[in-house]
């Protein structure tokens, strides 16, 4: 405390202390409010199959700040949310609730932490900049959510074409499209995998439980396409529904299916790829001329006004 006071005064100490303070009573509040939430009030934000690590321990107290979230009228970003969560297969750990207590928290923690940094580094209370900062903190959870979404979905797009192969294989050997994705599903358990063919037979096993259950095929491929919302899947199970409708053989339909994913894979790259140039041309102007342009001329301006 003395070497505090020493560096930045009274004043800094007891307004550092003040809003540690504040933030300190804010949470206990917070949390004491949702301990009185009642188990029953929980009901409708479903329960995790799966806890990850810390999750598991603090999982109660967020459930019951989710609850209080729930009340807030925000029904299309839940939609949202729950949508994302289910496409990033992160439905089973979180709900739209608790992404929306997440970004609660990491809003009103920045706010906090950017006034005691600010003040620490002699910047005064800028508390225009302190609510920008906090503003962004609460898109956050949703960023990473979406990003997760995203490159999830990228690499099962990727992995498609190679999974629709060990169908195929699969079929050619006299099995039946069940049959086939079972096959698949036992030896890519066994083998392993990586990436987004990891990701898929994870979305094959859940086919699977679903027509165990008594679904049609129709049902739990039109499941499937909605948890993963990937159009290259979509049209891969309107393929097969459609051969199978009209007595096609399975494994011709699906070596079809493989090669024009390919070609269609092959397309979207080339069009990323002549994309690129104009993409990279706002960073350039907005970075890179500038700075090459003060390089070149700045020495000639400084001998111009100063006579150098």
């Amino acid at each position: 405390m003395f070497i505090a006071v020493n560096m930045y005064g009274d004043a800094s100490v007891l307004l550092v202390i003040a809003v540690f303070g504040t933030a300190l009573m804010g949470v206990f509040g917070a949390v004491a409010l949702a301990f009185r939430v009642r188990a029953r009030d929980l009901r409708h934000l479903g329960t995790a199959t799966t806890e990850v690590g810390t999750l598991a321990a603090i999982r109660p107290v967020l459930e019951r700040l989710a609850y209080i979230a729930s009340l807030l009228p925000q029904r299309g970003h839940r939609e949202w949310a729950r949508q994302k969560l289910q496409q990033a297969n992160l439905i089973q750990q979180w709900s739209p609730e608790l992404l929306q207590t997440m970004k609660l928290l990491a809003s009103i923690s920045m706010f906090f932490i950017s006034m005691v940094l600010c003040k620490l580094w002699g910047m005064g209370t800028p508390i225009g900049m302190i609510l920008v900062v906090s503003f962004i903190s609460y898109f956050i959870p949703d960023f990473i959510v979406y990003s997760r979404a995203g490159e999830r979905q990228d690499n099962m797009r990727k992995a498609l074409p190679f999974v629709i192969d060990l169908l195929a294989v699969s079929a050619e050997a006299g099995l039946a499209f069940q049959q086939a994705i079972r096959n698949v599903v036992t030896n890519a358990v066994k083998a392993g995998g990586e990436g987004g063919e990891r990701e898929l037979i994870r979305e094959f096993e859940l086919t699977l439980s679903s027509l165990q259950m008594g679904r049609t095929m129709a049902e739990a491929l039109g499941d499937t396409a909605n948890r993963i919302s990937l159009e290259e899947f979509n049209v891969f199970a309107n393929a097969i529904l459609q051969a199978e409708r009209l007595g096609t053989p399975v494994s011709e339909t699906l070596k079809s299916q493989s090669d024009e994913l390919r070609v269609k894979i092959q397309a979207k790259v080339e069009t990323k790829a002549n994309q690129a140039p104009v993409k990279i041309l706002f960073p350039l102007i907005l970075f890179i001329f500038p700075v090459t342009a003060w390089v070149i001329i700045g020495p000639v301006l400084l001998r111009v006004l100063y006579g150098g």
